[in-house]
């Protein structure tokens, strides 16, 4: 799976889906890391399906999503971004790859959610936050919506 991830080609995507329901782990996580490379837009509604069924390929599904860029996901990951917050203590890896994505493909959304929770992360995490909030606030062409000492 891998492979066909890193060569770009999107011909064997359809063919790929139905690996996101197999029984090994490897095999799910590479085929949600090829669909990504690939940019797989059909393979969206998949991706989510996979997130919410196995924990261990969350931070690879957001990675992927982040990577295809579907206007779509934005929501998707706001609301899984929250959730991930709640199991920050057991799941660090999630948050970090939600922010990621959401600082490639976030809008308005994204940048108001990690605005809000900006003040309850720290550390890393709120690093993170700030950078997906500035590559989001460029790309739409905004002032980074948060207080001087911050910037």
């Amino acid at each position: 799976m891998d492979s066909l991830g890193l060569i770009g080609s999107n011909e064997p995507g359809p063919r790929q889906l139905p690996l996101l329901q197999d029984a090994d782990d490897n095999v799910v996580v590479s085929t949600v890391e090829a669909l990504g490379n690939i940019k797989n837009v059909a393979s969206v509604e998949g991706l989510y399906a996979a997130y919410d069924r196995y924990d261990y390929a969350r931070p690879a599904v957001a990675e992927a999503l982040g990577k295809i860029g579907s206007p779509d996901a934005e929501g998707f990951l706001v609301d899984r971004f929250r959730k991930s917050l709640d199991a920050l203590a057991t799941d660090p890896g999630t948050p970090f790859a939600i922010i990621e994505a959401l600082g490639i493909l976030g809008g308005g959304d994204a940048l108001a959610e990690l605005r809000q929770t900006l003040q309850a992360v720290k550390g890393p995490l709120r690093s993170a936050s700030l950078h997906a909030m500035v590559r989001i606030s460029e790309r739409l062409g905004r002032a980074l919506p948060v207080e001087e000492a911050l910037k």
